[in-house]
């Protein structure tokens, strides 16, 4: 009876959630994606992405505050009429904000710029600034406060370096005035997707490689490690016969690191969420995968007061609509292991269209909050803004399942990159066009779930728990054909029949645990949850 204790205490937990827990949605009629949510000094969030609804160009950087509610308090735009994408954004040391992304301003027409600009509290700017030169293309995806009160930024760059792009990494004091430039790869194409600043005061850089063999991309995983004025002490290539790329970097207790991303040469589908263990050397300790039979990408990592490993993105091997129900949908998921990689939970949020997460963190309260993009209860052609909170088991309280992902561990090959160190690039100040705007904020939580089509009780599983029988009772189902298909948490059909009223199935070949019941016909579709004992309970 271990998984139905467990099942009570999910459910319990869900009921006690902490207060504010929710589902937000932001944009306009056009295109918004979330990027960075932040948790300020007051206990507030700054949620940070790009617009296509709003500003002055074909997108604009968008900063919004809200309250611990997910009310908004402000919104703002940045921009000049053409491309300014906002990937990322940091609380600075005087309480302001710092963003950071690619800029079509001050360059060679259809080139980018690497691009940050600065705020100060209530989103008013203060300065920005682009670094590449004129004809290549530039861009940072992150940015870290560093122990000199100053900014360090990852991305990449055409503008100098060895090969199509370099890892760039650049380092500014408070004001954004440079201090160091760096470039580190080869004649292949290089980014750098995160940075940290490690117990050395140096810095660790997490991306990819990719190669092209007979015109046929591959990617491999890269790791490099710095000293504080950022000159390479190593750097190495990780992965294996087919596509690994690492995401987001960090430094363990002990000296070690953590790598998140994805892989496609280990695990079950074409895309598996990858966790590597290396040791401060760069040697790589131990790998694990989590996934299903399709698609399931990883882009954020961070590390739990208690050495968990909490990973954010999308998939579509789990939650409502995933490639099981025969749609092209994607699914945000949350999803804890602990710290020897082992699952402890995973949720995925979703209702059958396009929903993808970037970045997560724990809150102050306990939860964890996720940002991203939808479709789902969105105007026509359009996505939005998504704001996820939840309480510490990851329950936001609506378009939510818990699924359990298959996990495997395994070894992962590494040998030295060869990288090359360059330097120097243009820097230029950029005068930017700022407005207040108001956005649009609907509680994806007051929309009906497409799972959930038919009225409370025309459907019901009994018994359940069940053990070698389940009774399927129709109140009614528009008195039409039904399919009724019973899937395991890896996503794969077990059993498989056509009813059309209420029917008892037999169920002694299934082994114990959670499955999905999904009935369905061409008007309607609905899911329930069950749970299998062994036959003798």
């Amino acid at each position: 009876m271990k998984k139905l204790s467990t099942l009570i205490f999910v459910c319990l937990s869900l009921f006690g959630k902490a207060q504010f827990n929710f589902q937000h949605l932001y944009g306009g009629v056009s295109h918004e994606r979330g990027q960075t949510l932040l948790e300020t000094t007051n206990n507030m969030y700054l949620f940070n992405g790009a617009t296509l609804s709003y500003g002055q160009g074909s997108a604009d950087a968008i900063f919004i505050k809200n309250n611990n509610q997910g009310q908004i308090i402000w919104t703002k735009v940045y921009g000049l009429p053409d491309y300014d994408n906002s990937e990322f954004a940091i609380e600075t040391n005087d309480l302001g904000y710092l963003g950071v992304g690619r800029s079509s301003v001050g360059v060679t027409a259809g080139t980018t710029d690497a691009w940050i600009y600065k705020t100060d509290s209530a989103g008013t700017l203060q300065w920005s600034k682009a670094y590449g030169n004129a004809g290549f293309d530039d861009g940072f995806v992150q940015a870290i406060r560093t122990i000199d009160n100053g900014y360090t930024f990852i991305g990449n760059t055409k503008s100098v370096g060895s090969g199509s792009y370099d890892v760039f990494l650049v380092h500014t004091d408070a004001n954004g005035d440079t201090l160091f430039t760096r470039a580190f790869g080869t004649s292949e194409s290089e980014s750098g997707l995160s940075v940290i600043q490690t117990a050395d005061g140096g810095y660790a850089i997490c991306g990819r490689q990719q190669t092209f063999p007979n015109g046929i991309p591959e990617s491999d995983g890269l790791i490099i490690k710095t000293d504080g004025n950022g000159d390479m002490l190593w750097s190495y290539i990780y992965g294996d016969t087919m596509w690994e790329e690492f995401e987001s970097i960090r430094e363990l207790p002990n000296g070690h690191f953590a790598i998140s991303g994805s892989t496609v040469s280990f695990g079950q589908g074409n895309y598996d969420i990858l966790l590597l263990l290396i040791d401060s050397a760069g040697v790589p300790l131990n790998a694990f995968a989590y996934g299903g039979q399709h698609a399931d990408a990883c882009y954020d990592l961070h590390i739990t007061s208690d050495n968990s490993f909490v990973f954010s993105g999308y998939t579509e091997s789990f939650g409502y609509g995933h490639s099981l129900l025969g749609s092209d949908s994607t699914n945000i998921f949350l999803l804890k292991a602990d710290s020897i990689g082992q699952l402890v939970w995973m949720i995925a949020y979703g209702d059958g269209l396009q929903d993808e997460a970037f970045r997560s963190a724990k809150t102050s309260d306990g939860g964890y909050m996720i940002s991203g993009f939808t479709t789902d209860y969105t105007p026509a052609d359009s996505t939005q803004m998504l704001f996820i909170k939840t309480d510490s088991l990851g329950f936001s309280g609506c378009h939510e399942e818990i699924v359990s992902p298959i996990t495997d561990s395994d070894t992962m090959n590494f040998v030295s990159s060869g990288f090359v160190q360059s330097s120097g690039v243009d820097v230029v100040s950029v005068n930017l066009v700022e407005a207040s705007i108001t956005t649009v904020i609907n509680d994806a939580c007051l929309f009906a779930s497409a799972n959930t089509l038919i009225e409370e009780g025309s459907i019901s599983l009994y018994p359940n728990p069940f053990t070698s029988e389940l009774n399927i009772d129709f109140e009614n189902y528009n008195n039409k054909n039904c399919q009724v298909k019973i899937v395991n948490t890896n996503g794969q059909i077990v059993l498989e029949e056509n009813i059309f009223s209420s029917k008892s199935i037999n169920t002694s070949n299934l082994l114990p645990g959670f499955y999905f019941v999904i009935i369905s016909n061409s008007d309607q579709i609905t899911i329930k949850k069950a749970l299998k004992l062994t036959n003798n309970e």
